[in-house]
């Protein structure tokens, strides 16, 4: 599936639940997740919300998993 700029695959899905390359969100200011990440966040979310998971390590976890969104001045 293409994205809506029609260059590049949709790979990642952004903050309005659109699906889109990893530059249009980027050059749109938009925070975006790569759709093979969002397995990994709901389980971490899961375990969260049940309580099993609030130390460090699992915030940890949830940075490797989303990472850090580049600032922009």
């Amino acid at each position: 599936m293409k994205c809506s700029c029609e260059e590049n695959e949709a790979r990642y899905i952004n903050e309005l639940g659109e699906l889109c390359c990893g530059v249009c969100p980027i050059e749109q200011g938009l925070d975006s997740i790569k759709l093979g990440d969002v397995p990994q966040l709901l389980k971490w979310s899961r375990a969260v919300l049940a309580g099993g998971l609030m130390n460090g390590s699992s915030f940890e976890a949830l940075r490797n998993i989303v990472q850090r969104k580049p600032l922009v001045p």
